[in-house]
């Protein structure tokens, strides 16, 4: 686990796209937790709070192929991957 840690940091500091999708994953998380907040949701914003959840699963997946791949190579200063979620926004309400 410590080892996983530690090639979390080293991604975070050389990799901008691993930041770019920890950001967005946070960004999503939040407006997540925001639509959970209340009573109801119009069938728009159900719609909308699926695709939050799907984009915030893809930033999760890919960040996560990151680390694998930092762990089989012992590399962290690859390019990224083919898979990319780094069009994905946490659209702004």
């Amino acid at each position: 686990m410590e080892k996983e840690e530690k090639i979390i940091e080293e991604l975070r500091e050389k990799n901008r796209h691993f930041r770019h999708l920890e950001k967005l994953h946070g960004e999503l998380d939040q407006s997540l937790q925001q639509m959970g907040r209340r009573r109801v949701l119009t069938p728009q914003e159900e719609i909308q709070k699926k695709e939050f959840q799907k984009k915030k699963l893809a930033a999760k997946d890919e960040m996560v192929q990151m680390i694998r791949q930092c762990i089989t190579t012992g590399r962290t200063d690859f390019e990224k991957s083919a898979k990319r979620v780094s069009n994905l926004s946490a659209g702004r309400r």
